[in-house]
């Protein structure tokens, strides 16, 4: 089976549970391309056709932000076109419910055609809170994911319908989304730069998968495409980018 899997990383721990799906899946004698939605965006400008109509499935992983989708994830799932019924899976990263649940989404991929037939809600660190992740961290997470996960990689290939993570939570999930919409959305202008530390690697700027940082008459400008990720601020070497009055929460690139 051509699985093609397209996912969004904002600081590695979706990356790590892709990975992990294509050992097993490949170990299972199936073939799985992995895809990063930033360069898909960025480098074909959403021309992903060929990927998704020489696959049998496709997949897509994304961590679960305030109750809600990545906002480089919402965009990408608008150059989903014609799916023409094409059976898709999702892997949810969370640190500890996704209150954005299968049923949203379901609905925004069934106007484009895709029959949304497996979710996965996988549980690991919150790169938010937790100041130092490192792999041995993850595969300690990945153990307690692991009976789970492989039961969810078998109903793909048995093709059999699997939704996990589903729960009352999933009725909070709106509320939050409420709650939540303008904070995330004006994110980028809690974020600042301490000058007297900074080395001008620039760095956040190249990695950011928005484009949303630039470098304008020597200072840092944060802007409104943030996607809330907290890629730079775990990629800063010398923990010159903050938030308001807080420190940087490094992740598992590090």
């Amino acid at each position: 089976m051509q699985i093609a899997l397209f996912y969004f990383s904002g600081t590695g721990n979706t990356k790590f549970i892709c990975d992990k799906f294509k050992v097993l899946m490949e170990s299972r004698n199936n073939n799985v391309t992995l895809y990063d939605i930033e360069a898909v965006i960025k480098e074909t400008r959403g021309s992903i056709f060929p990927a998704v109509l020489n696959s049998d499935i496709i997949g897509l992983a994304y961590p679960v932000y305030g109750a809600n989708l990545p906002r480089i994830v919402n965009n990408f799932i608008e150059y989903l076109k014609n799916g023409n019924n094409k059976k898709i899976f999702i892997i949810s990263t969370v640190s500890v419910i996704n209150a954005y649940g299968p049923f949203i989404i379901r609905n925004k991929l069934r106007k484009h055609g895709y029959l949304l037939k497996w979710h996965y809600v996988y549980y690991t660190v919150n790169n938010t809170k937790t100041r130092s992740v490192n792999r041995e961290i993850l595969e300690q997470k990945h153990s307690k994911n692991s009976r789970r996960f492989s039961q969810f990689c078998d109903s793909i290939i048995a093709d059999r319908i699997f939704y996990h993570g589903i729960g009352p939570w999933i009725i909070g999930g709106y509320a939050v989304r409420i709650l939540l919409k303008k904070p995330i959305a004006e994110f980028y202008r809690s974020l600042w730069v301490d000058d007297s530390i900074c080395t001008k690697c620039n760095v956040c700027i190249t990695r950011c998968p928005t484009e949303a940082i630039k470098l304008s008459h020597n200072k840092f400008v944060f802007q409104k495409e943030c996607t809330t990720c907290f890629r730079c601020i775990n990629n800063c070497h010398v923990n010159a980018i903050k938030i308001r009055k807080h420190h940087k929460y490094p992740g598992p690139l590090e």
